[in-house]
């Protein structure tokens, strides 16, 4: 059997530009993650106002802090995914690469079946800047993970994620009985 991919040991640039591609994505994670804990007094604000009249008034203001901290907890945990993510791919791992795309096509599922989901009136109850915030971030991880999931689906990038032949594997050599 002839084996015609060889096995490459520098990086394509196919693989360091999805790489850098891979710790933007951590750290558009992290700062969406901070945004709204920069904005509390927003989302206490707002919180207020949709829980006016109803028996939750009183919580309104723990819902905003609960929410603010599960996304920085969410983003914490998003960044330090895609930053393992871009090690591995740096350092060739066929495994890696294999999970960026299952995460491309999930997240997309994830987004698109989110927002079709959606209350009627559930951007109206959040703060003015909510809205934009919530489709820059999904715009940005879907644009992101396309080119990622590109970049490292190129042709000349499989080599470099090939794991190499031992010597008597790659001549072909016969078995001894």
């Amino acid at each position: 059997m002839d084996i015609t991919t060889p096995y490459i040991t520098t990086r394509p640039r196919h693989v360091t530009t999805a790489t850098w591609l891979l710790y933007a994505m951590a750290a558009a994670s992290l700062i969406f993650g901070l945004i709204p804990v920069a904005l509390m007094d927003d989302l206490k604000r707002a919180a207020e106002h949709a829980y006016a009249g109803t028996y939750l008034a009183g919580t309104a203001a723990n819902e905003a802090v609960s929410s603010a901290g599960t996304g920085l907890l969410g983003g914490l945990v998003s960044a330090a995914f895609w930053s393992a993510l871009a090690f591995f791919c740096a350092r060739g791992k066929n495994v890696a690469r294999i999970i960026v795309w299952i995460c491309a096509g999930g997240l997309t599922l994830n987004l698109l079946l989110g927002i079709s989901v959606l209350p009627k009136g559930f951007f109206a109850e959040r703060p003015d800047w909510y809205l934009p915030m919530f489709v820059a971030s999904a715009t940005i991880r879907l644009i992101g993970l396309a080119a990622i999931s590109v970049l490292l689906g190129m042709p000349s990038s499989r080599p470099f994620f090939r794991k190499p032949l031992s010597p008597t594997t790659a001549q072909g050599a016969e078995p001894t009985t």
